[in-house]
């Protein structure tokens, strides 16, 4: 029979642990003696390392190296005689590395580390730490099966890298490693500041951690540095600070603490003390010696309230001094026609609230007998009545039977009346002037020939046409010198209008002025006489011109009446090329605006006064 015919099969090679591999095989023949195995470690040549007897069919060899190959050869043998080789793969032995290796940071000096136990013979296991994730140490060496360890005594801030490994009598495992972990101290959160009374401020804050010892307040006042002013036991959430400064502006922070370190701060807001002060002052008379205040109670701490009283409205004294909860008092022995001013605080031991609002009090009767009404005697005698002192200072409306736009006439040096209007904030002469002398008696040239008038650089006036008829209609013509003599034309109490005061009645009026300025109908002005209503009541009438030679070679002729109002005002023209214009105001028969109007000072126009 040959060798192989009767050698071993079937040779198989299993990894029991880091130091053993169990052999296991088939043999068919039974006419042998025995068993002969050999091992290769990595080199050439094989090494018997055991003989076994016949009815043997595997074996475990021990002692080998983690990390070593090995190669096994079985031969059976009868007599003298080998039968051929039966030979494994090559085979290493193993050692399963932990895995998942988590570490949890549990207060702020302990760290949990759990891990997974893969092996099953191993006899323990070694951890190791690093805080910088380079040079680790060994701090603790467990038994065996265990898959958490307590790392305990930390510094709260270091970051920690761990690694471990399993081990037995010969061999050690891979690492598993996690890095970058921390203890925690978890901060208190939500720390708000509230005043509570003059004196004191409540603070409350949320407790986020399971393992403080306690909590420390520290206190600065009016942006000054912190300074501790409690230690509180753990688990607390409230503190109320007292003593306090009323008007001081306090801020907060807070930590928690352990025997060996510190939690980051919660900081609040700048928080004030608080001292509401009284509101909802009012003072009634109750009868011809007495006013009644009252007011809002809004402080639920105070002391009591101060009553101060002043009768100039400036220099206040205290009059009365009341217990806590008031919120009335009566003030006896006044006097009537005065003037009371009153305002109310409140106080504590220590401190003042700010003063309600002040209450000014007329002690007095109106004309309807109301305490401190506002009913007055009108100028026309009745009591609480709406007639009113108008510009033209004359009593109107109310019960007076007279239109508020209503003045009395004025009259000239010559005797002349005329009549007059209010038209919004000025009053206006409502007829053309037609007097002869200026205020001081002196004449006013009057001028008949056309060559005269012409050149003229002195103050002189015309008649239209030279019929003193048309005076009583539409007074004279005066040049511009006249309306700027030094004498003055105009009655006392009135003048000659700027051009910015007919700038003024015109935005006054505000659509369609010159309408609203123009005498109605077709007795005066050529028809159309578009657009005048009179709503004004300035009833203007179309008095002509009387021409200068300055841009007319007719100098000194007359024209325009019944189409042409025109109206001088004592203002220069400023962007004239020269210096004999002045600005006057013109109304047309066929339009409804006003339009303002430059000309020679040496032509004639009409003038209508204003007052002063």
């Amino acid at each position: 029979m040959g060798k192989n015919e009767w050698a071993p099969s079937n040779l198989q090679a299993q990894v029991l642990n880091d130091s053993q591999i169990k052999l296991t095989w088939s043999q068919k023949e039974t006419r042998i003696s025995g068993f002969k195995i050999s091992r290769n470690s990595g080199g050439v040549d094989y090494s018997q390392i055991t003989e076994l007897a016949a009815n043997i069919s595997d074996f475990t060899d021990s002692g080998l190296k983690f990390g070593s190959t090995y190669t096994y050869r079985i031969n059976a043998f009868a007599d003298e005689n080998l039968s051929g080789d039966a030979t494994s793969n090559p085979t290493n032995t193993s050692f399963p590395s932990p895995t998942d290796l988590m570490a949890t940071p549990i207060d702020d000096q302990s760290i949990q580390l759990t891990w997974q136990d893969n092996c099953n013979f191993e006899k323990g296991y070694r951890v190791e730490r690093s805080s910088d994730s380079t040079n680790f140490s060994q701090i603790a060496e467990l038994g065996e099966n265990i898959t958490e360890f307590k790392d305990t005594i930390l510094k709260y801030g270091p970051t920690y890298t761990y690694r471990i490994k399993a081990f037995t009598n010969e061999n050690e495992s891979g690492y598993v490693t996690v890095e970058g972990t921390n203890t925690i101290f978890p901060e208190p959160t939500n720390l708000t500041a509230t005043g509570i009374d003059d004196q004191s401020i409540r603070l409350t804050w949320s407790d986020n951690c399971s393992f403080e010892k306690g909590y420390r307040i520290e206190q600065s006042d009016d942006g000054t540095p912190f300074s501790q002013v409690a230690e509180l036991d753990e688990d607390i959430t409230e503190y109320i600070a007292t003593e306090l400064k009323f008007g001081t502006t306090y801020t907060y922070r807070i930590r928690a603490f352990t025997d060996g370190n510190n939690s980051g701060y919660a900081t609040s807001t700048a928080t004030n003390t608080i001292f509401p002060p009284p509101s909802n002052l009012t003072a009634t008379p109750i009868d011809d010696q007495s006013i009644q205040l009252t007011w809002s109670d809004n402080c639920s701490f105070e002391s009591g309230y101060r009553i101060e009283r002043s009768v100039d409205g400036s220099n206040f004294s205290q009059i009365a001094e009341l217990g806590e909860n008031s919120s009335e008092y009566t003030d006896p022995g006044l006097t009537l026609g005065n003037d009371y001013t009153y305002r109310v605080k409140a106080y504590t031991k220590f401190n003042e609230s700010a003063y309600s609002k002040e209450e000014l009090v007329n002690f007095l009767k109106d004309c309807l007998g109301v305490w401190n009404g506002s009913a007055v005697i009108d100028c026309n005698g009745d009591c609480d009545g709406s007639a009113i002192i108008n510009i033209c200072s004359i009593c109107v409306g109310g019960n007076t039977g007279i239109d508020e736009n209503y003045c009395e006439t004025v009259t000239d040096i010559d005797g002349n009346d005329y009549k007059t209007v209010k038209i919004g904030g000025q009053a206006w002469m409502a007829e053309n002037l037609k007097v002869t002398k200026y205020r001081d008696g002196s004449a006013i040239p009057k001028v008949h020939s056309n060559s005269d008038w012409s050149n003229l650089t002195t103050g002189a006036y015309a008649v239209y046409n030279d019929d003193d008829g048309n005076a009583n209609t539409y007074g004279y013509l005066y040049n511009w010198y006249a309306i700027t003599d030094n004498r003055i034309i105009a009655p006392t109490g009135w003048h000659v209008p700027t051009d910015d005061e007919w700038t003024t009645l015109i935005g006054f009026l505000g659509n369609d002025p010159g309408g609203k300025l123009k005498e109605t109908g077709t007795a005066h002005w050529n028809s159309p006489n578009t657009g005048a209503t009179n709503e004004s009541g300035f009833t203007a009438i179309p008095g002509g011109s009387r021409a200068s030679s300055i841009y007319s070679s007719s100098g000194g002729y007359f024209s325009s009446v019944g189409s042409q109002g025109l109206y001088w005002s004592s203002t220069k023209c400023s962007s004239c090329n020269n210096n004999r214009d002045a600005l006057s105001l013109i109304l047309l028969h066929d339009r409804a605006n006003a339009l303002r109007y430059s000309g020679s000072m040496s032509g004639g126009k009409s003038v209508r006064l204003i007052r002063d």
